[in-house]
């Protein structure tokens, strides 16, 4: 199965052109390749057209629940501003509206550019029209959501919202208050609903003479079994273990 990242790279390039061919141009380099930042591509037309075709595309694939799961998630890990994430919002929306209205790509790419012609994206976060359904309680309405989804969706959500985190993590020396509130978010729904699954060990005796334990007091190894590092025995160079 596709990676929902890759899935969603996918989809933004479909919008970019399309949006590109159809509506405006888009800035480009020397190589033809779009010009995609903050200056081309943040709080303007191309902003609201990538979130709502986006969107639509995930919901003609998967459903408009893990669409609307997604977008939130999305959201949730950024470091957008409350006027922007609501941009967003009202935007996926939108999007998840026009995934269900129609069949197609193509038909995505029309039905968000009517949307956009008619004024129902907001492109501005001066806009005044508020996008109430996620204001509050954010976290808790991720995981009620991600609990309406088929165990594999479930799942595939999850691992979207570890790969989101794990640059922030691998780059953080602290871990802020609301990215603890996500990792306790996804522990919750791993813990909640998805299957446990808990298998042995694998230990190999590299140098065919018994295998060498160090006991879990003076072991400084973790594995992230968990989401969370924990701390745990392991055995001495000649030996490994596997989870």
């Amino acid at each position: 199965m596709t990676s929902i990242i890759s899935l969603k790279n996918r989809y933004e390039k479909e919008a970019y052109i399309y949006f590109d061919q159809s509506i405006r141009s888009i800035p480009k380099r020397e190589d033809g390749t779009f010009i995609i930042d903050a200056d081309t591509a943040h709080n303007n037309d191309l902003d609201a057209f990538r979130h709502a075709y986006v969107s639509a595309r995930f919901t003609q694939e998967y459903g408009e629940h893990f669409a609307d799961a997604l977008g939130l998630a999305n959201e949730v890990v950024s470091r957008n501003t409350s006027l922007e994430r609501n941009m967003d919002l009202w935007n996926n929306s939108v999007g998840r509206q026009c995934g269900i209205d129609t069949q197609s790509g193509d038909d995505v790419g029309n039905a968000v550019k009517d949307a956009l012609d008619r004024g129902g994206l907001i492109v501005t976060t001066n806009d005044s029209r508020r996008f109430s359904q996620h204001e509050d309680n954010q976290f808790e309405n991720l995981l009620n959501l991600t609990k309406e989804l088929s165990a594999e969706l479930q799942s595939d959500l999850i691992d979207y919202c570890k790969d989101l985190l794990s640059p922030l993590i691998q780059t953080a020396t602290t871990i802020s208050t609301a990215t603890q509130l996500i990792f306790n978010t996804l522990l919750s729904a791993e813990e909640s609903f998805l299957p446990t699954r808990r298998v042995d060990p694998l230990t190999l005796d590299l140098d065919n003479d018994g295998i060498e334990l160090v006991n879990v007091t003076s072991s400084t190894a973790f594995f992230d079994l968990d989401v969370i590092a924990n701390e745990d025995g392991t055995y001495t160079s000649d030996g490994v273990k596997e989870q």
